[in-house]
């Protein structure tokens, strides 16, 4: 499976992490952050329509390992049997209404909640640094 919105769901997902280290009093640490972020709603499920209608169509025949992966494809099954009880919709109908709909959580392992939090948080800090620099080169702040 390749996650073809991964900045969108990046940017989402350090958005989710930094509102819960504004909301806390006191400190928190990077790790309990993301393990509290990882259960947050989503803005989305992150994965096009044509791999939503595969989940779909094939159902529990994919070997998953990660725990995250099969929450991912319960939730996805779930809403596809809910959406199209009657039978009257396609599978690429049902999977492009579930492309745009709100995920109840990021679907994502909490190690890798971890990691991925502290790569955003680096990346973040460099991006302010070089627009510090900048202002201080160009308006000499």
């Amino acid at each position: 499976m390749e996650l073809y919105y991964q900045q969108e769901r990046n940017a989402d997902f350090f958005n989710v992490c930094e509102r819960i280290r504004r909301e806390t009093d006191g400190y928190i640490s990077v790790a309990c952050i993301a393990r509290k972020a990882v259960y947050c709603k989503a803005e989305l499920f992150y994965l096009p329509a044509r791999e939503i209608a595969r989940i779909i169509r094939f159902k529990s025949k994919f070997e998953i390992s990660s725990s995250a992966k099969i929450e991912l494809y319960r939730e996805i099954e779930t809403r596809a049997k809910l959406m199209n009880e009657g039978g009257n919709m396609s599978c690429e109908t049902v999977a492009r209404i579930i492309e745009i709909q709100p995920a109840p959580r990021f679907y994502i392992t909490e190690a890798r909640a971890i990691s991925l939090y502290y790569e955003l948080l680096k990346k973040n800090k460099n991006a302010i640094s070089n627009r510090n620099r900048f202002y201080n080169r160009v308006f000499g702040i």
